[in-house]
């Protein structure tokens, strides 16, 4: 089982997307999300592949548009900026990944 975020951890992202958002409060086109899934491809969804980071950016795309994930073939192949924070269990690999 994943473990689940620290309420640390999910001030972080919020303070990341809170920044962006308010820096850039006079654009509307540019996105900013975290702990969304992002889609690289069909064959990634199809085969449950899914990366949800924890924070990314995307500009020159509607601000707008209300999404569930983000999908880059949908958005004309689009993606900016991705972070991961990284905490102690995901910082090294566990002896089942390689």
């Amino acid at each position: 089982m994943e473990p689940l975020e620290s309420n640390r951890h999910r001030l972080a992202m919020n303070v990341l997307i809170d920044s962006l958002d308010e820096f850039w409060s006079d654009r509307r086109d540019f996105f900013a999300g975290g702990n969304m899934f992002i889609y690289y491809s069909s064959a990634q969804a199809r085969n449950r592949d899914f990366r949800g980071p924890d924070f990314f950016a995307v500009l020159n795309v509607d601000g707008l548009v209300a999404r569930q994930g983000w999908v880059v073939w949908e958005e004309g192949g689009r993606y900016s900026f991705i972070t991961q924070r990284s905490s102690p269990s995901t910082g090294r690999p566990s002896p089942s990944r390689s």
